[in-house]
């Protein structure tokens, strides 16, 4: 699913609010991490995740593993991604503009 402009600015503004829910350190993104990261998702479809200075994975490779995983990367800024995934299941799902 391709996110517009609008919709990418609605996630952004909902996740100001929100706390990091993980930290990603010297292990890298671990299978482990990764279905934890996907259980928080599929019950709140939006979360923040920091990469902490030890982690030495680059950036750009946890991107593209979370994009792997159908995990969207909404906002990079320094060490802190907003991450989306819908889950059409739920009943207080976040709704997007068209």
């Amino acid at each position: 699913m391709n996110l517009t402009g609008k919709q990418k600015r609605v996630l952004r503004s909902l996740a100001q609010t929100k706390k990091s829910a993980f930290q990603i350190g010297k292990e890298g993104l671990t299978a482990q991490i990764k279905t934890n990261l996907l259980d928080y998702l599929t019950k709140y479809e939006l979360g923040k995740i920091t990469v902490l200075n030890n982690c030495t994975t680059p950036i750009i490779a946890l991107e593209q593993s979370l994009q792997e995983a159908d995990i969207q990367v909404i906002q990079k800024i320094g060490k802190v991604m907003v991450l989306y995934k819908e889950n059409l299941a739920l009943i207080n799902r976040i709704e997007l503009p068209l």
